[in-house]
């Protein structure tokens, strides 16, 4: 299945976010840029995404012990704001 755009909404507290090697598909919902700024561990790694990465998901990067988003299938460059 896809990331549903909702997934932005999560409550304040959220500190992890771990959707790795579930054979997602699709592009990331910019929409994701608006996790809480808890959030310390966001991995997206091993799936089927594509398109581009959206650069609002440099707003999650400040506090974060580990961002993954390798073994995709992404395209164009990385956002400088990551």
């Amino acid at each position: 299945g896809s990331i549903p755009s909702q997934l932005g909404k999560l409550s304040l507290m959220i500190s992890r976010f771990f959707l790795y090697s579930n054979n997602l598909i699709g592009s990331l919902p910019s929409q994701l840029g608006q996790l809480s700024a808890f959030v310390t561990s966001f991995q997206l790694q091993s799936n089927q995404l594509s398109g581009r990465i959206p650069s609002e998901l440099g707003l999650l990067t400040s506090m974060m012990d580990s961002f993954y988003l390798n073994s995709n299938s992404f395209t164009g460059s990385i956002p400088s704001q990551l």
